[in-house]
């Protein structure tokens, strides 16, 4: 089924994946059938519940429950990590690639510019969409998390909106 994959490695990878799931649908429903409690008791609006909640009191949940799941698919659909170099078909003679590799300084900086508001997305959008660059899958990896993370926002937000009904103050 998983070709060069260990049983042991398969057997961890669906662990993981059951497990992921579980949590994430549990922090997921938990959230939504608190709506109907907290929004007028101790948040004032759904907004502030919707805030509280992805950053805070079940956001966590959720956010494991992910990182589990694209933890366990990376088990099963990992290729040779390992190998730095790759032979490209090109006609009938092969070209030889080397990938660029980062430094952990590189990776720092990445990561600071990528902290600074309406920056971040304008260097995702051109690192995933540009010139081959080593960031490109990393890019195109975290702008699928944010548009995930926004579905998933406006399903809990119409999800709640339907449970609370008329009792809600924006």
């Amino acid at each position: 089924m998983f070709q060069g994959k260990s049983k042991k490695t398969v057997a961890v990878a669906i662990i993981l994946f059951v497990i992921g799931l579980m949590i994430f649908v549990s922090s997921l429903i938990t959230f939504i059938q608190g709506g109907a409690y907290f929004i007028g008791k101790i948040y004032s609006s759904i907004f502030t519940y919707l805030i509280a909640g992805i950053f805070g009191r079940m956001g966590w949940g959720m956010h494991l429950g992910v990182v589990l799941v694209c933890i366990a698919l990376y088990l099963l659909m990992q290729r040779n990590a390992f190998k730095l170099s790759e032979s490209i078909a090109n006609g009938d003679r092969f070209e030889h690639v080397e990938r660029q590799e980062l430094s952990v300084l590189s990776w720092f900086g990445t990561l600071i510019l990528l902290a600074i508001p309406l920056v971040n997305l304008i260097l995702l959008l051109v690192w995933a969409f540009g010139a081959d660059n080593p960031r490109k899958n990393y890019s195109r990896a975290t702008l699928l998390y944010g548009v995930l993370g926004i579905i998933i926002t406006l399903i809990v937000f119409f999800a709640t909106i339907s449970m609370v009904g008329d009792s809600i103050t924006f």
